[in-house]
């Protein structure tokens, strides 16, 4: 009874995805396991819309708790201050489909769990916070056994009102762990931020982003500002990236979405050669920290 039951709810709950999605193709959807890791603001911006797509297998992994600072940008309530993310989300997942399965993971990902969680997986989200050394670590490790274990990963940076998605497809022989943009002796000598520039690109980090970089490496700041619209469209472009992965479709690697470029919002002249300048600056800047931390070794 409860099987017809929830074959009957996922069948109204997908109606609205026909036409745009084959039924073939959400038979894959709902068969698939996808693991989030990090379920903050560009993680977390994926789990609600993954089980409104169809999405029925979820494994999330996420050590934080929610403040109220949180609250610009991520998926919580004033009710929600204290507690843990994944059991947030569990609840959120099943009151949209109660016969969805959410396994949730309140220690992250570590070292115990990684092998585990990744071999589940079909297709990752990478949600984990570069923020922190813990978590750069985190990153690496989970994109480590990625490689080994031949899964798609797609990672999220929100900067400003910018979001950057770099999809890493490790089924291809090519693919280098991260690129090749950053070692792991590298996330134990150099500052958080620091790595975090050096898995972005600087051409691909926005004009509005080196006022806050300034902030914490020059002066001092203590937290990394970040907005909602940002992180909201991690989730959009994130979960339509999973869709068309099941559906064999061939990808673009890297995805830069600025939402003040799609509302033409342009630098003038001034703000242009300022960004150069800026660009120079931080480029200037990690080589400076990399030298004094390979001297240091």
């Amino acid at each position: 009874m409860e099987s017809t039951m929830a074959a009957d709810l996922y069948r109204e709950l997908t109606l609205r995805n026909t036409t745009f999605i084959s039924a073939e193709l959400q038979q894959k959807i709902a068969g698939s396991t996808v693991l989030v890791a990090g379920c903050g603001s560009t993680g977390g911006s994926t789990v609600e819309l993954l089980v409104r797509t169809g999405f029925t297998h979820l494994l999330l992994a996420d050590n934080g708790s929610y403040e109220v600072n949180n609250a610009n940008r991520q998926k919580m309530t004033l009710a929600d201050d204290g507690r843990m993310k994944v059991d947030v989300f569990r609840e959120i997942c099943a009151a949209i489909n109660p016969y969805v399965s959410v396994e949730t993971w309140s220690s992250g990902i570590t070292a115990e769990n990684v092998q585990e969680l990744v071999t589940r997986a079909d297709i990752i989200i990478d949600g984990v916070d570069v923020t922190t050394t813990s978590g750069l670590k985190a990153k690496y490790e989970l994109h480590r056994y990625a490689k080994a274990n031949n899964k798609v990963v797609v990672s999220g940076y929100d900067m400003a009102a910018c979001q950057y998605i770099n999809v890493l497809d490790y089924r291809k022989p090519e693919q280098s762990l991260l690129d090749n943009r950053i070692t792991e002796d590298q996330i134990d000598q150099l500052p958080a931020l620091i790595c975090c520039a050096l898995l972005v690109p600087v051409k691909e980090i926005p004009y509005e982003m080196y006022a806050e970089l300034e902030a914490v490496l020059l002066q001092g700041k203590d937290f990394v500002s970040q907005l909602g619209v940002a992180a909201d469209l991690f989730g959009l472009v994130a979960v339509w990236t999973l869709v068309k992965v099941l559906e064999g479709q061939a990808l673009q690697k890297e995805l830069n979405i600025n939402v003040s470029d799609l509302l033409g919002i342009q630098l003038n002249d001034e703000q242009k050669l300022d960004l150069l300048t800026k660009q120079a600056w931080l480029t200037g800047y990690i080589q400076d920290v990399m030298q004094a931390a390979e001297q240091e070794a």
